[in-house]
């Protein structure tokens, strides 16, 4: 059964202001028995969906035993359509409140990613060089890494990476 918005309204609820799902009692139709259906309904409806954390860190779900991302679910359920790509606008994985998540580009999506988990500057897109023995400054724009300069201090790399982050448009 492809999940649709009619679908997914049978059978979720979702707070806009938390972001949380919740079950709905879910129809009849659903079940091979009465017992199915009354046991279910009484055991979940009303509850908080169980959501898990996937590897990339975003909180998924499962529905008719296939596993979904949340915030891709909640997107259909508010809009009634699939999103090419969904940022997190406060970089928060686990924020699912419909005013963070927008539908972009991955390109865009791409411009609001944080550090990455082996980052040792504490900076986005500062490294420390230890062939010159310097900080090294870059971006990626369009597929490409851009270097920006080798610097002595930490604080110019910074201050290098953070100018070009605006001038090509990225959150900065």
């Amino acid at each position: 059964m492809g999940l649709t918005q009619e679908v997914l309204k049978e059978l979720l609820r979702y707070d806009d202001n938390t972001g949380k799902l919740y079950w709905a009692e879910r129809p009849r139709k659903y079940f091979n028995s009465g017992l199915h259906y009354k046991s279910w309904n009484t055991g979940f409806s009303g509850k908080e969906v169980f959501l898990y954390k996937g590897r990339l860190g975003y909180l998924k779900l499962k529905i008719f035993k296939k596993q979904y991302n949340a915030h891709r679910l909640i997107w259909l359920f508010v809009y009634g359509k699939h999103a090419s790509s969904i940022d997190h606008i406060n970089r928060d994985k686990t924020d699912n409140r419909i005013s963070n998540l927008r539908d972009v580009t991955h390109a865009e999506n791409m411009k609001n990613r944080g550090k990455f988990k082996n980052n040792t500057s504490g900076h986005t897109g500062v490294y420390f060089h230890k062939p010159s023995k310097k900080w090294q400054a870059r971006i990626m724009v369009n597929r490409k890494n851009k270097i920006l300069g080798l610097f002595e201090h930490i604080e110019d790399a910074v201050k290098a990476r953070e100018a070009a982050s605006k001038d090509f448009g990225f959150v900065v």
